[in-house]
């Protein structure tokens, strides 16, 4: 890809971006935990952000997959539920 059309996919993206009324924004895991469990500040600044947004006028879903590691952590388990049911 040449520098041209990198930075024609980029205001493409810009351009959606901007123009559009729903946001999804997925954060996993990896995101929203650190060492010591939540990484409390990086939800913070992500609150922030997606209020930013909905003050803009969008519509935003918050998609998540850290709340099994997150809950592991405070339950002290240390392997992964396999099963739904565990999941919950």
């Amino acid at each position: 890809m040449t520098d041209t059309q990198d930075i024609s996919l980029e205001e493409r993206r810009k351009s959606t971006f901007l123009s559009a009324r729903r946001v999804v924004v997925k954060v996993g895991s990896g995101v929203l935990t650190g060492p010591g469990g939540l990484n409390v500040a990086l939800i913070e600044s992500l609150a922030g952000q997606i209020s930013r947004l909905m003050d803009g006028g969008r519509e935003v879903l918050l998609v998540s997959s850290g709340a099994v590691s997150s809950g592991m952590r405070k339950l002290g388990i240390t392997e992964r539920p396999k099963s739904i049911p565990e999941r919950q």
